[in-house]
């Protein structure tokens, strides 16, 4: 009785939402499937997980028990329609066969190509020496006729005809295709023990014959206690050199064997990959989706590689930093360097600050415990500073042709003059509910009221400012719960959750962001007339997400000191000024 191997290669196309298509392989068991169905990745993979771990742990050794396992399985997924499988097991020279749904097996033999069974049907057999089994579904074979299949297969290894058939599928939709070849090949290697004396000395002789092991313990045998000790001692190094490699030969097959699963998966992985990367900038919800099916896939042959005890493969580490790598270009991942552009300590030692406003070169930093508004220019980083009882109670601060200007929801709306005088503006308003943020805009003045789902408008005018008007043009339907800032250049936008909003004149416009990323929560964000670009903080990750005003993500870019900010603007020439208590960071953007 010959003992076969196989040499296998597994073709597979695009895939399509909720159209899926997988595999399973492993030295003697080969599962191709085929699902149309509002079902997640992991969900087959962990199906073809168990069938490959029931066919080993119930020691399947017939036609019969074969497809008792398959079908107990896949019961709940013959109930779909669309669900289709082609599976082989083979032992020792016989292999088994069976198909469900539009599955399809074809064998290859002497220059004979034929499909072999479809449909719900099995077949069993005997192995031939360079006999091929391919497992696929009709798609594959709707698009690849049996003579330009047979010319491929011919004369070619697994990972050739993979080669031959790509160019065409490629060329057409190959949406949905897969097809896994595998080529039998008589396993003619040497037993694995390690040791060539250790396998004659304890391989068996001919009928009548004696071992070379039992001549040697002839030859000492003896009634001397020197001789029963020298027997024994040779006997028990010769069964631990045996043990030790016959372990030591398993390791390597198991290590081989999943050096090749790894690098089968990595075929799947770059295709998905390169998928993503083309996607990246049309369709960021499809890129990221492909994106993280790669990670999932290597996740399970990394629990793979811990489970089985295997380390330093050098093909895994590869295949991670390749999604590494991957993750960071369509997410467009950039460290940034933080630096101390100012130390408030300057203005006077024990100088804190708690918000920030930026208007024509200057910041205003809101110093609450001292009752003062610091005016820092960002180019000298000379410094006025206004004092006032009232800023003490400030909530925000704003600038507008360099006075400051306060809110605090027990004060109202008040300026600091240069001689350290207070004006009140707007008085408190019973109606204001969470108030979330403060801006001025062409002297007018906007406060975000999250509670009211208003942003509240208030016009200059000669004689001081208007009562109170909504932003916003009436029959929309405005939820600002979770809004936690605004910013203007003539447009208005609003940080609200993970999402972010620009209005026009009251109107909402189409601006819509797509962020890289599913888990976001904007605390803060920053635009004005002088930026090209709108700037999203997410405290919790530590990033800073770059968008252009018409919505297109451009970059993120991670700093540790954006964790404890406390308020942030943007110099584009000089990058993200980030406050954190008593000191000013810059953040470089570039």
């Amino acid at each position: 009785m010959s003992i076969f191997k196989w040499d296998y290669s597994i073709y597979l196309g695009n895939e399509a939402n909720n159209d899926y298509v997988d595999f399973i392989s492993n030295d003697n068991v080969f599962i191709v499937v085929e699902i149309r169905s509002s079902i997640k990745k992991e969900e087959i993979k962990a199906l073809l997980t168990s069938i490959k771990e029931a066919l080993h742990k119930k020691k399947a050794h017939d036609l019969e028990s074969f497809i008792q396992i398959i079908d107990e399985k896949t019961t709940a997924w013959q109930g779909h329609s669309s669900f289709s499988i082609a599976a082989a097991f083979s032992v020792d020279d016989v292999v088994y066969l069976l198909t469900r749904g539009k599955g399809q097996i074809f064998i290859a033999r002497d220059r004979s190509l034929q499909k072999l069974i479809e449909g719900d049907n099995t077949s069993s057999g005997y192995i031939q020496d360079g006999d091929y089994i391919i497992l696929t579904t009709d798609t594959f074979s709707s698009k690849v006729d049996s003579h330009n299949l047979g010319k491929a297969v011919f004369g070619n290894s697994p990972q050739g005809v993979i080669e031959a058939l790509t160019p065409d599928l490629k060329g057409h939709d190959d949406t949905g295709v897969i097809a896994l070849f595998a080529k039998s090949i008589i396993n003619d290697e040497e037993p694995i023990v390690g040791d060539q004396e250790a396998e004659e000395l304890l391989s068996a002789s001919g009928p009548g014959t004696t071992s070379k092991l039992e001549a040697i313990i002839l030859r000492i045998k003896g009634d001397s206690s020197r001789g029963r000790m020298l027997m024994l001692g040779i006997v028990v190094l010769l069964l631990v050199i045996f043990i030790w490699s016959v372990v030591l030969g398993n390791k390597r097959r198991v290590r081989e064997n999943f050096i090749k699963e790894v690098k089968q998966q990595e075929l799947i992985i770059d295709g998905k990959l390169a998928e993503a990367k083309d996607l990246a900038q049309t369709d960021t919800t499809q890129s990221l989706g492909l994106l993280e099916e790669s990670k999932v896939i290597y996740a399970s042959l990394d629990k793979e590689a811990k489970e089985k005890k295997l380390s330093d493969i050098k093909e895994l580490a590869e295949l991670k930093n390749v999604v590494a790598r991957t993750e960071k270009n369509i997410k467009k991942s950039k460290e940034g360097k933080a630096t101390e552009f100012y130390d408030l300590n300057l203005i006077e030692k024990g100088t804190e600050a708690t918000k920030m406003y930026l208007d024509d070169g200057v910041m205003a930093l809101l110093d609450t415990g001292r009752g003062y508004v610091h005016l820092v220019s960002v180019e000298k980083k000379s410094v006025d500073s206004r004092k006032s009882s009232e800023a003490k109670k400030g909530q925000f601060v704003a600038l507008h042709n360099g006075e400051p200007y306060i809110f605090g929801e027990t004060i109202g709306i008040v300026k600091i003059t240069d001689e350290n005088k207070t004006e009140k503006l707007v008085p408190t308003d019973k109606d204001w509910q969470s108030i979330r943020d403060f801006w001025m805009y062409s002297g007018n003045i906007y406060l975000l009221a999250a509670g009211n789902d208003e942003v509240y408008k208030y016009l200059v005018g000669e004689e001081g400012y208007s009562k109170k008007t909504s932003y916003f043009g009436g029959g929309q339907s405005l939820n600002l719960d979770k809004a936690t800032a605004l910013s203007i250049d003539g447009a208005l936008y609003i940080a609200n959750g993970e999402n972010v909003s620009k209005y026009v004149t009251g109107s909402r416009d189409s601006f819509s962001v797509t962020i890289p990323d599913n888990d976001v929560d904007f605390e803060d964000m920053y635009t004005d007339a002088d930026t090209t670009n709108v700037y999203l903080l997410d405290k919790d990750s530590g990033r800073i997400f770059i968008v252009s005003k018409d919505g297109d993500f451009r970059k993120q870019i991670s700093a540790s000191i954006l964790s404890q900010a406390d308020d942030f603007v943007v110099v584009e020439d000089e990058g993200a000024l980030v406050l954190v208590k008593d000191k000013i960071y810059k953040v470089e953007l570039n």
